[in-house]
């Protein structure tokens, strides 16, 4: 998890251990690493995405559509919105993916409050008719 692989400047210490022939070491360094671009292996459309920001750890969520120049286009839940992100540490996280069968009940929350549901059908990703 990002959270904790990354500190709080986006940058994780690496320990590389040299060996000798033997299998003795001979030195250890300690470097500091901060990536410039991360991709999460986030390449494959339908990939559940957080999207973060400076005021919130899991703002919204959404659905990764295609990869392009290294940033990922996502279309936001509940809405036909796409938008570009560049994928690091503070900008996403993997999120939940959430598949239901046919005749599945659940309740939804939506704006007026709590509704009963019944999935009719699997459409992709965490979307369901």
């Amino acid at each position: 998890e990002a959270g904790e692989l990354f500190g709080h400047d986006d940058c994780c210490d690496v320990q590389v251990t040299l060996k000798q022939e033997g299998g003795s070491p001979a030195s250890t360094w300690h470097l500091k690493v901060r990536p410039t671009l991360l991709a999460y292996a986030a390449s494959e459309p339908n990939l559940r995405v957080a999207l973060c920001s400076e005021h919130y750890w899991f703002e919204r969520c959404a659905t990764l559509v295609r990869v392009r120049d290294g940033h990922i286009v996502v279309r936001v839940d509940n809405s036909d919105e796409e938008i570009t992100v560049d994928p690091r540490p503070k900008t996403i996280l993997l999120a939940g993916s959430f598949r239901y069968g046919k005749g599945k009940q659940l309740v939804l929350l939506q704006e007026q409050g709590l509704k009963d549901a019944r999935v009719e059908e699997h459409i992709a990703g965490n979307r369901h008719k």
